[in-house]
């Protein structure tokens, strides 16, 4: 368990000193007990896990954009839309994604 990121996930305003297990408590607000902080690790975790898939999906949303988007909007002009299509159907999958997050 890494103590200060469960404590900034806790109480994210906290002003804190870890030395390793030692925790020196400076804020106002009411120190988390061991229990919370073992509690809250997990969500932490998951909380990490799906900031991390939220970056992704973004970071593909915008290759999709520059990549795909130049292609299709090219092949449009030209009278085909079926890559625009794709794309279309592809950047609503990831947008629901997103939004399930």
């Amino acid at each position: 368990m890494d103590i200060p990121r469960v404590l900034r996930f806790l109480v994210p305003a906290a002003e804190f000193v870890c030395r390793g297990e030692v925790i020196e408590w400076l804020s106002p607000e009411p120190q988390p007990t061991q229990a919370d902080l073992e509690a809250a690790w997990p969500l932490v975790l998951a909380e990490e896990a799906r900031q991390a898939t939220r970056e992704a999906i973004i970071a593909q949303l915008a290759e999709n954009d520059a990549t795909r988007g130049v292609r299709a909007i090219s092949d449009a002009l030209a009278g085909d839309t079926t890559r625009l299509d794709a794309l279309r159907a592809d950047q609503a999958a990831l947008r629901a994604q997103l939004a399930s997050l």
